[in-house]
């Protein structure tokens, strides 16, 4: 969900938050495990898989002392370096890899230096889009389980008939398309973060993606798709996607807790497979925190997907 919606987003916290022992459950609790101890280990082969929305950083000086500010971003390194050690993927998309300045995708790259820094075994794709302005949407990918091919991103536009975008909202489609050094297989990961509140722009995005599907699917890939939707699973958005063939994995409980722990509805961040690709458990999510803090406003969201 995107932070330019953040104050309202505060405030309903803050309502909430005394009644969230009471009427809630779950709201800030014991950390989870990275996987359900009740599932079996992931198969030979098997690919981890997984999207995070990190929360974008504002270096406007009237950020300095709030929650998105450069002191709020360094005090979450520990629960961010924690959440991805032990999800351990092999593929991550990123949304809000961002460093606000006053200027839309603005640099410098604070967020995706750090990425890149403790994340040093993995290639970084997608993350400069037209004119070499940050995307805010990379893909990190294991070098040591896939192979690089291509990349691209896209700047989302109204489909025809549905106009209606929320002005100075930075949509963007990104992708990568990599190599599974294991198996062969060629893969095209595509990484979306959807408008917040513009369900026709949401839709518009849909569309954009799958025509990525379809040039991915002829010329034989295997298709995923992963990201912030700001859409519950059975929204037009999704069932865009699963018209199309490609199958939504279905998760439990919030991915998005008003950066307090709050579980007020279900999943926006979701992941989606075409064929080739199976999952092994339906999404596991990373809800892990201390002492009332998180990595992020979202919590990550993964699956192992089994080729076949």
């Amino acid at each position: 969900m995107s932070d330019g919606y953040d104050t309202r987003r505060s405030v309903l916290a803050g309502l909430m938050a005394s009644a969230c022992g009471l009427a809630l459950s779950g709201c800030a609790g014991p950390a989870s495990a990275p996987r359900d101890p009740r599932l079996p280990p992931a198969s030979d082969n098997a690919l981890r898989v997984a999207t995070f929305n990190i929360r974008y950083l504002d270096l406007t000086e009237r950020a300095v002392d709030g929650p998105l500010g450069m002191d709020a971003w360094q005090a979450r390194w520990p629960l961010l370096r924690a959440a991805l050690a032990e999800i351990d993927a092999d593929l991550i998309a990123f949304q809000e890899v961002e460093s606000w300045t006053g200027e839309p995708q603005g640099s410098p790259t604070v967020q995706r230096d750090w990425l890149t820094a403790h994340l040093a075994a993995y290639g970084v794709a997608a993350a400069s889009g037209h004119g070499g302005r940050e995307t805010g949407q990379p893909i990190f990918y294991r070098r040591a389980r896939f192979g690089f091919l291509d990349e691209g991103c896209a700047s989302l536009g109204d489909a025809p008939g549905l106009a209606g975008a929320v002005a100075g909202y930075p949509d963007r489609i990104t992708w990568a398309r990599l190599q599974d050094r294991r198996t062969g297989q060629r893969l095209t990961a595509i990484n979306l973060h959807l408008h917040f509140s513009d369900h026709l722009r949401r839709q518009s995005g849909a569309y954009g993606a799958i025509d990525i599907v379809e040039t991915a699917r002829a010329r034989g890939d295997a298709v995923l798709v992963l990201g912030d939707f700001n859409e519950f699973a059975d929204a037009r958005a999704l069932r865009l996607f699963q018209e199309e063939g490609l199958v939504l994995v279905p998760s439990s409980g919030a991915s998005y807790h008003f950066n307090g722990g709050l579980h007020l509805y279900g999943a926006i961040d979701h992941i989606l497979h075409g064929e080739g690709l199976r999952a092994e458990s339906e999404a596991q999510v990373y809800r892990a925190g201390q002492a009332g803090r998180y990595p992020s406003d979202h919590y990550p969201v993964w699956v192992d997907l089994a080729p076949y």
